[in-house]
């Protein structure tokens, strides 16, 4: 996942590459401490449907490895200037999962619609973001019965000298 810090009259952007996974304890404490949320449920969860509270509170975490004795109330910033992204391999997976819960009738049919419509734009933000990190490796799998045959994989690079992560996206083509 990629934080970006662009406060207003800040020429370039802070960016901040992390995977939640990968939070330490005293951080991932301090996170409970500070939100009141559960981190391995509530947290995560809010944090990406965009809660302010918690993508604060993540960027108080990054900053305070540069300046450990900054203060929670000292971080301010406008919805605009902290935005939360997935790169291409973690949207891919994202996918995935909603379709194994699609196989396993765990979810309802217009939820996964409506959860794969929202990960396919962003997969096309990406793209269009990283037109050459995208490399067409043909299929992997045939998704036919989930998707009703109108999606077509295709495999994209997170960047040089990563490897290729699957994702689909609507009428690719690249069979």
């Amino acid at each position: 996942m990629l934080l970006t810090y662009h406060p207003a009259g800040q020429e370039t952007p802070e960016v901040f590459e992390f995977r939640l996974q990968t939070l330490r304890s005293p951080e991932i404490e301090a996170i409970e401490r500070r939100t009141g949320m559960d981190y391995g449920t509530d947290y995560r969860e809010r944090l990406l449907k965009g809660n302010m509270l918690a993508r604060r509170a993540l960027l108080w975490t990054f900053l305070r490895r540069r300046h450990p004795y900054l203060k929670f109330d000292e971080v301010e910033v406008a919805d605009g200037e902290l935005i939360l992204s997935m790169d291409l391999g973690e949207l891919a997976e994202q996918r995935a999962q909603v379709l194994k819960l699609a196989q396993a009738g765990a979810v309802d049919p217009d939820d996964v619609d409506l959860a794969l419509a929202a990960i396919d734009m962003q997969v096309a933000e990406w793209r269009a973001e990283h037109p050459d990190d995208v490399v067409d490796v043909g299929p992997v799998r045939d998704d036919d019965e989930i998707t009703g045959g109108d999606e077509q994989p295709v495999a994209g690079a997170a960047g040089p000298g990563k490897a290729p992560s699957l994702t689909w996206s609507p009428g690719t083509g690249s069979r």
